[in-house]
């Protein structure tokens, strides 16, 4: 069950964006990653999380700490740190939120699904 953010501190929400983002790895089949793993990873170089895999990233945190995240977090965060602290600054779902929640996330995966059926 999902707990908002509010509710943590710092390094209980540090430790569950790592946790989410080892299973988000286990099941990408990058165990190679796994022991990069650490709070100040660099997602894309130690991880190998392109654009679309973030955006999984993000929906899951998002469902994990019951908050809504801004879609410049995906092309702003650079380490599971930086994500604790979006985490942590994210209004919940029940609270107003005054940007256009799906753009980014639509654009990245329309343009993967237009890269996946062009190959």
């Amino acid at each position: 069950m999902a707990t908002t953010s509010t509710q943590l501190d710092r390094p209980a929400v540090r430790e569950r964006v790592v946790e989410v983002l080892r299973s988000l790895l286990s099941e990408l089949g990058s165990e190679g990653a796994l022991p990069m793993l650490s709070p100040t990873s660099r997602l894309d170089r130690d991880l190998g999380l392109g654009s679309l895999e973030r955006v999984e990233l993000l929906a899951r945190l998002e469902t994990e700490f019951d908050v809504r995240l801004p879609d410049r977090v995906a092309a702003e965060i650079n380490t599971p740190e930086d994500l604790a602290e979006a985490v942590l600054s994210a209004p919940t779902k029940n609270q107003p939120y005054d940007a256009a929640p799906s753009a980014l996330r639509a654009s990245i995966c329309r343009g993967a699904i237009a890269s996946r059926s062009a190959g």
